[in-house]
């Protein structure tokens, strides 16, 4: 690991101003994703900004018709809250506890789980030649082994996938990111931040997050479904989180997010429009599950990922309606 600096602010304000440097500091949270890649050497940060101190950036509870949870609460905190259980967002509580471990879970942050680097082994090696992703001129993964990579937009400079177990709940809740900036507090959707934290490019030109807001509604039902090869040590091959709001029969604000298939979390637009102001049959979850795979173009050795993917969304889908052994 190199030598460094360890920087240490008082307050969130004084986190902003130290980003304004030239060379600004890397952001330091709970540091697993972090000090993983500085031991590994692909990570060589000359300063890094610690924010774990930081009181203000902590806590879960409601604000205004949402519950707002600080950058700095803990994927454990997540896992065991209550209120997030009350207000009909349980799918939040159980995409973080089912990430990782325990171990990784009570030191993970929510900031840190959004802003984490891609998990591919051509970016994570430091003795392979620099992949696209560390400054090289290609991605390794297109030709090479890439059965964890991408299923959409496989004709991107880049195939390896968001690795976030928060992204896709988060984008089928429709929350909301706020970053402190010199300006004042800046509100990113969640779409947008992916973007453009996605593989994570450090964050700093967001700002520093504060918190998340997560819209509280009646009615809404959801349902949050992964797949790995090991529960509760490895990252998810495949997610999938469902929202949309009862109003009746029918189904409203409908949302439908897949996780590990691409560079970021995946909405899958068409497949929402199909089941929007429709009543949930478990026909209609099939089809609506057929209709989100549509697109996909594989790589040579994760064609195994389509079938599990529409799989996830059919279950996800009659989960969330109470329907779950209806075929």
């Amino acid at each position: 690991m190199n030598a460094f600096d360890l920087l240490r602010p008082k307050t969130v304000d004084a986190a902003v101003i130290a980003l304004t440097a030239d060379a600004p500091p890397t952001i330091k949270a709970g540091g697993v994703d972090l000090l993983d890649r500085m031991k590994e050497g692909i990570a060589t940060p000359k300063q890094l900004l610690d924010i774990l101190p930081l009181a203000d950036l902590r806590g879960i509870g409601p604000e205004d018709g949402k519950v707002k949870i600080g950058a700095l609460a803990t994927l454990a905190e997540l896992g065991e809250s209550a209120l997030l259980r009350d207000k009909g967002l349980g799918i939040v509580a159980e995409a973080a506890r089912t990430a990782a471990t325990p171990q990784v879970r009570a030191q993970a942050t929510v900031g840190g789980n959004l802003h984490q680097h891609n998990r591919c082994w051509y970016y994570r090696l430091a003795d392979q030649e620099p992949c696209l992703m560390r400054g090289g001129k290609e991605c390794f993964a297109k030709d090479g082994r890439n059965k964890i990579h991408a299923i959409f937009g496989t004709d991107a400079p880049c195939v390896a996938v968001d690795p976030s177990s928060l992204a896709p709940v988060f984008l089928a809740l429709d929350a909301v990111a706020v970053y402190k900036t010199l300006g004042g507090a800046v509100p990113l959707a969640m779409d947008k931040v992916l973007v453009q934290g996605r593989n994570s490019v450090e964050a700093t030109n967001l700002g520093v997050l504060t918190h998340v807001l997560v819209p509280v509604k009646d009615g809404r039902r959801s349902a949050f479904l992964e797949f790995g090869e090991r529960d509760g040590y490895d990252w998810s091959l495949a997610a999938c989180a469902v929202s949309w709001i009862a109003k009746g029969d029918a189904c409203s604000e409908v949302r439908i997010v897949l996780g590990g298939v691409a560079l970021t979390a995946r909405r899958c637009v068409e497949a929402e429009k199909l089941l929007e102001g429709q009543k949930l049959t478990a026909d209609l979850a099939s089809k609506v599950a057929a209709k989100a795979l549509e697109g996909a173009k594989p790589l040579a050795e994760n064609g195994y990922k389509v079938p599990v993917a529409r799989t996830l969304v059919q279950r996800a889908l009659l989960a969330a309606a109470g329907m779950e052994g209806k075929k």
